[in-house]
C-alpha cells in the first residue's frame, strides 16, 4: 500500500543493521539462457523497468533522502535486490531484499546518524530480509572502505552514492511465499503478514532449491514491472528536489515492437559468511573457488586481468554480493562482461546537456547542481585499496574495459586536503570538454574551483572524479550540499543563467578495434533560489532530468575466453 513520503521526513531516529550468516542458503540460479528476454534497454520513456536505479542519494550536511519502489503488476509479487553504492568508488555499503505483494509500495528515508554516517529508516510492512530491525533502523557499512581511512573519512563515503534496484524473481500466486508477503487487513490496517516460517526458509542455511522447487514454493522468472522515486530534501535552505528512477528493461527483440519479457531468474540469499558455499553451475558458465566468474564483471570479485593475487579475486565474493549490474540477465548475454559492456553502451552518451543559474540579481539567489552518475563503471573500473602500508591502487576488468580504457582515459586522484578521504578515479583532465552559454548566446568559458588533488593543469578541463560526481555552477550555496566528489564552475555572471553541454570521449580506438564511444551517464539539473522581496518571499528548488547526445555505432564486440572449470 502506499505510504506518505512526508511521514518519512519525519523519522529522525536510524540504526544499524550487520550481514552474517551461514554459509549456506537458499540458492535459485536458473540459466540466463532460459530467459525469454534476449538484450536490455536502458532507453526508455516508460520508467518502468526491470531494474530501476536512483542516480544519486546524499546526507552530506544538511540533507537526507526519501526513496520509494512500486510493483505496478497487480498480478505478482516481486523479490527485489536493493543495493546502495558509494559515490567515489561504488563501494557496497548497505544492501538487503525486499519482497513486494501485487500493486506495493515501499518507501524508505535515509538520514545521517550521530556517528556521520547514513542509516536507513522504513515504516513500511512490506517484507524484508534480513528483518527490519526495531527502532533506530539500519546503520550503513565501512566493511567495504579503505580501512585506513579516519572515522570521519569513512562516514562521508556513506554519505553520498546511488542505488540499484534489481528483480530477483517475480511472486506467484497462490503458492506459500505469495500468501506470506500479500497485505492483508489487520486491527484496520493493510500489512504483510511476513510468516516467519517462510521468511526463515528463504534464510535457512540448509534449503537448496532447483528451479522446479522454487516455483512451488513461490519464486518464478522476473517479468519486471518496477518503478520508483526520489527526493532529496536540504534542511539548510528548506528545499526539495525530486524525480523518477531511471529503468531499464528486459526486452523481447523477437516480438514486433520489442517488448518487456521475462528475464533470468537469480535469486541469492541475503547473507554474509567467512566461508560462503555458491551453488552448482547455473547452465553458462563454471563456479571458480570462491567466485564465480561468469556472475559479475566487478573487478574486485572477479580473477580476470584484475592485477589482484594469482587464482583468485581481490575481495572475497559474499553470497549478499550477487546479482548485480552485470550479473547475466538476458539470453543474449551469457556471461557478466558481455552484459556489463552492451548495457554501458545502452547508456552511453556523447553530450550531457542541460540548464543552469547562478549569481544573484534583484535579490534573487540562485545556484545549480548537475549530477553525473556512472552505475556501470564499477564493472570497468574500481580501487583496490590495499592492505597495510599498500597504496591503492586502479584496476579494470579487461573484458569489459572500452568505456574507461586505461590507461588512456582514466587517472588515479586523492580526495580531501591531504587525501585525508582517499583513492578515488577519475576521468583523465581534458577528455571531458565545457561548453557552456547564457541566455542571450553569449559563450561563457568555464574556470573551476576545488579541484581534486594533484588538481588539474594550466589549459585542460577537469574529468569526472568518482562513481557520481557533482558539478556546482556559481558560488551561492549548493543546492545538493554535495560534499565528497564535488567540483564548482567559478567564472559565472551575476544573476547569469544559461545552458551547458559537456562532451564526454567520443570514438575509442583500443588495438584494430574502434567503438562509438561516450560513456554511460544519467542524471539531472538540481535548482534553487530563494528571496527576500516582493511577495515571494521562500525558498524553491527543483530537479530537471539531463538531455543526452547518443553516440552512433554498434555496441562494441567482446570476445570471451573459455570460462575456468574447477
Amino acid at each position: 500500500m502506499k505510504k506518505s513520503l512526508l511521514a518519512l521526513g519525519a523519522v529522525a531516529a536510524l540504526g544499524g543493521l550487520g550481514f552474517s550468516g551461514a554459509a549456506n542458503a537458499v540458492w535459485v540460479v536458473d540459466s540466463a539462457a532460459n530467459a525469454t528476454a534476449q538484450t536490455l534497454s536502458a532507453s526508455t520513456d516508460t520508467g518502468v523497468g526491470h531494474i530501476l536505479v536512483t542516480p544519486y542519494f546524499s546526507t552530506a550536511g544538511s540533507t537526507g533522502t526519501l526513496l520509494t519502489v512500486v510493483n505496478t503488476d497487480t498480478t505478482n509479487g516481486k523479490a527485489v535486490k536493493v543495493r546502495f553504492r558509494g559515490a567515489a568508488n561504488s563501494d557496497d555499503v548497505l544492501d538487503f531484499t525486499v519482497l513486494l505483494s501485487p500493486g506495493d509500495v515501499w518507501s524508505a528515508s535515509v538520514a545521517q546518524g550521530a556517528d556521520g554516517f547514513s542509516r536507513m529508516s522504513s515504516p513500511d510492512t512490506s517484507c524484508v530480509l534480513p528483518a527490519q530491525p526495531t527502532g533506530e533502523g539500519v546503520a550503513f557499512s565501512d566493511a567495504r572502505l579503505d580501512t585506513r581511512l579516519t572515522a570521519e573519512a569513512r562516514a562521508a563515503h556513506t554519505q553520498e552514492g546511488y542505488v540499484e534496484w534489481l528483480t530477483m524473481a517475480d511472486i506467484r500466486p497462490g503458492t506459500r511465499l505469495f500468501t506470506a508477503t500479500k497485505h492483508k487487513l489487520v486491527g484496520g490496517q493493510m500489512v504483510a503478514p511476513c510468516t516467519s516460517d517462510v521468511m526463515a526458509e528463504l534464510m535457512d542455511p540448509t534449503t537448496t532449491m532447483n528451479v522446479d522447487e522454487a516455483s512451488a514454493f513461490g519464486l518464478t522468472a522476473p517479468t519486471g514491472g518496477l518503478m520508483g522515486n526520489w527526493t532529496i530534501y536540504n534542511s539548510g535552505n528548506v528545499t526539495s528536489y525530486g524525480g523518477a528512477n531511471s529503468a531499464i528493461v528486459a526486452l523481447d527483440t523477437t516480438a514486433v515492437p520489442p517488448a518487456p519479457a521475462s528475464a533470468r531468474l537469480f535469486f541469492a540469499p541475503q547473507i554474509g559468511a567467512s566461508n560462503p558455499t555458491f551453488p552448482p553451475n547455473g547452465g553458462d558458465v563454471a563456479w571458480s573457488t570462491g567466485t564465480h566468474l561468469g556472475e559479475t564483471a566487478d573487478p574486485l570479485l572477479t580473477n580476470f586481468d584484475n592485477g589482484g593475487p594469482a587464482g583468485g579475486p581481490i575481495l572475497q565474493m559474499l553470497p549478499f554480493d550477487l546479482p548485480d549490474l552485470s550479473t547475466p540477465y538476458v539470453s543474449g548475454f551469457g556471461f557478466a562482461a558481455a552484459q556489463s559492456t552492451a548495457l554501458s553502451a545502452a547508456m552511453a552518451t556523447s553530450a550531457v546537456m542541460n540548464e543552469w543559474t547562478a549569481g544573484s540579481d534583484n535579490g534573487v539567489n540562485f545556484s545549480t547542481d548537475w549530477v553525473f552518475s556512472q552505475p556501470t563503471r564499477r564493472y570497468h573500473a574500481a580501487v583496490n585499496y590495499g592492505t597495510g602500508g599498500a597504496t591503492p591502487a586502479a584496476v579494470y576488468n579487461s573484458l569489459s574495459s572500452p568505456f574507461f580504457y586505461p590507461p588512456a582515459s582514466m587517472v588515479k586522484k586523492t580526495l580531501g586536503a591531504n587525501g585525508a578521504f582517499g583513492t578515488v578515479l577519475c576521468l583523465q583532465d581534458g577528455i571531458a570538454t565545457y561548453h557552456a552559454y547564457n541566455r542571450e548566446e553569449a559563450t561563457i568559458v568555464p574556470t573551476f574551483n576545488g579541484e581534486w588533488s594533484p588538481g588539474t593543469p594550466v589549459g585542460k578541463t577537469p574529468g569526472f572524479c568518482g562513481e557520481v560526481a557533482v558539478l556546482t555552477f556559481g558560488e551561492q550555496s549548493k543546492a545538493l550540499n554535495a560534499q565528497l566528489t564535488t567540483y564548482q564552475i567559478g567564472s559565472l555572471p551575476s544573476g547569469g543563467a544559461g545552458w551547458m553541454s559537456v562532451g564526454l570521449p567520443g570514438v575509442t580506438t583500443i588495438g584494430e578495434a574502434t567503438y562509438a564511444g561516450g560513456l554511460p551517464v544519467i542524471g539531472y539539473a538540481a535548482n534553487t533560489f530563494n528571496t527576500s522581496v516582493g511577495s515571494m518571499v521562500g525558498n524553491y528548488g527543483d530537479a530537471v532530468t539531463h538531455r543526452y547526445k547518443r553516440p552512433s555505432g554498434p555496441a562494441p564486440a567482446i570476445v570471451l575466453p573459455a570460462p575456468a572449470v574447477e
